[in-house]
């Protein structure tokens, strides 16, 4: 017989599943106490990158639904040309829903990347307007306000 009321691990916020790493530079998708836990360096313009997000990116967003994975999103820009280029706008959109206040599931911020992946891949790099056309109608739970008009 089991006595007394289940209590949650200290350090661990059960209904939390969209973080900022402590460091600020990567964003953490599943419960804290989630049995695996893995890092992905991860570049918005990559065709490898992006293949891994069409073959495994539902298996991620079951996954972290379930509450068996907590995966940290830590974005790079090395195929950028210039400083404002899509894969610093991809990232900075992620960011930006990923935001505290921003109320944006770790499920809808996933299937955001694999759109952005989708879109950033068969898109000219110097065309602006893909990232907030995937914002606004693939990922349901991204806010208007999280968006950046280009």
């Amino acid at each position: 017989m089991v006595d007394g009321a289940a209590v949650v691990p200290a350090g661990t916020d059960p209904s939390a599943d969209v973080a900022l790493t402590e460091d600020g530079f990567g964003i953490q998708l599943g419960k804290s106490f989630a049995p695996t836990q893995i890092t992905l360096y991860t570049e918005p313009q990559c065709k490898h990158c992006a293949d891994l997000q069409f073959d495994v990116g539902d298996d991620i967003a079951r996954y972290i639904e379930d509450g068996q994975l907590v995966i940290t999103y830590r974005f790079v820009t090395f195929l950028d040309t210039s400083s404002d280029g899509n894969s610093a706008r991809a990232s900075n959109a992620v960011f930006l829903a990923a935001e505290p206040d921003a109320d944006v599931s770790a499920a809808d911020i996933q299937v955001f990347i694999q759109e952005l992946y989708l879109e950033l891949i068969f898109t000219d790099p110097s065309d602006e307007a893909p990232i907030a056309e995937v914002a606004r109608g693939g990922a349901d739970g991204v806010p208007d306000q999280r968006v950046p008009d280009h």
